[in-house]
């Protein structure tokens, strides 16, 4: 029909905008000198900010006997192979560009954050924010998440590896991810961002850019989802892994 022609390529546009909006945002922090200091403390500060509210928000995890729900694994979406070919995902209730949705732990690299929702330049000065195109928190697919290549935040995330832990704590859920990939791509190569098929698992991608003080290329890191624990049990066990330096 003539208006879905119309629609579908006005999603496109749109799309491609906020595609290229992530990736200015990731390229900001290409500074120098005290002002790329500066850009670090101010995420720093941020982050604190952000963990409280979240904290209010959600009050303490459960420290009770939980069962472990099964990874969704179902009932995914049809693959897609560019993120451009797939329609834009919005929650059901929109969330505001830089509210915290989530917090990411990556415990071999001694790492904790507060992710915001959205991944431009404002959220970006934030710290890590989700990809607002990619999956929801707990969907089935590919949920990503960009952030600068600032020391305390994804300076080290070259040194994560496969088989290290990742975990997404929502307001109702625990999500054990396990590294999986490593892969560098162009700035504009947006296929990292497509859900996987049917028959490979839930996958959580982190984004940032590639080398350390360069804006040339992303360095992306993918991990699957081994498994969504009920944040009203216990915390993961994988929570305690030993950091590596």
């Amino acid at each position: 029909m003539p208006q879905s022609g119309i629609s579908a390529q006005s999603g496109k546009i749109i799309r491609g905008v906020a595609v290229l909006l992530v990736l200015a945002g990731l390229a900001v922090g290409a500074g120098s000198g005290w002002q790329w200091v500066g850009k670090i403390r101010h995420v720093l500060a941020q982050q604190k900010v952000l963990d409280r509210a979240l904290t209010e928000q959600w009050g303490p995890a459960g420290a009770g006997e939980g069962d472990a729900a099964p990874a969704p694994n179902a009932a995914r979406p049809a693959p897609a192979h560019r993120l451009a070919d797939r329609p834009r995902r919005e929650p059901v209730t929109p969330v505001p560009p830089g509210t915290p949705v989530a917090r990411l732990y990556l415990p071999s690299l001694g790492l904790d954050f507060v992710v915001v929702e959205g991944a431009e330049k404002p959220q970006l000065n934030m710290g890590p924010g989700r990809i607002v195109s990619t999956q929801p928190f707990g969907s089935p697919g590919n949920t990503a998440i960009a952030a600068h290549r600032y020391p305390k935040v994804f300076w080290d995330l070259d040194q994560l590896q496969a088989g290290d832990p990742v975990i997404v704590e929502t307001g109702t859920s625990w999500l054990v991810y396990r590294a999986a990939r490593t892969v560098i791509v162009e700035p504009q190569d947006d296929t990292v961002l497509a859900d996987p098929d049917s028959s490979r698992p839930t996958v959580l991608t982190l984004v940032t850019c590639e080398p350390k003080l360069s804006t040339a290329q992303r360095l992306v890191k993918q991990a699957e989802l081994v498994r969504t624990d009920p944040r009203a049990g216990p915390e993961p066990k994988e929570l305690a892994v030993t950091v590596r330096r």
